[in-house]
């Protein structure tokens, strides 16, 4: 199925993987979503770093399913003074974090 699905992507509709800044996984609080049929707030929702693990405090989350590409997300994160991510929300507090947005691969979307 995997090998069917890969070989149906169209080039056009990729970037190239050097432009992305890492991959993500998408996670939902399912126990306060309530019924089957609920929409899902953004205040549950998570975005971890799927290589670490570790949180990403995410002011934005925009996911892009393009029906022949891969599942992308542009999520808008906060960088210290050298650029890098901040994963801690107590330094984005205490610092002059910048406001930024990257694309992501996503790697899983899952209700815990």
């Amino acid at each position: 199925m995997a090998r069917a699905i890969t070989g149906m992507m169209r080039d056009d509709s990729m970037r190239e993987r050097a432009e992305y800044r890492g991959s993500v996984a998408i996670e939902w609080n399912g126990g306060a979503l309530g019924t089957a049929n609920s929409v899902i707030p953004g205040c549950l929702c998570a975005v971890r770093d799927s290589v670490t693990n570790r949180l990403i405090p995410a002011a934005s989350i925009t996911v892009h399913v393009p029906p022949y590409g891969m599942v992308t997300a542009d999520v808008g994160v906060f960088l210290d003074g050298d650029g890098e991510i901040i994963y801690d929300l107590v330094e984005v507090a205490k610092t002059d974090s910048v406001p930024a947005t990257f694309p992501f691969l996503v790697s899983s979307m899952r209700i815990l």
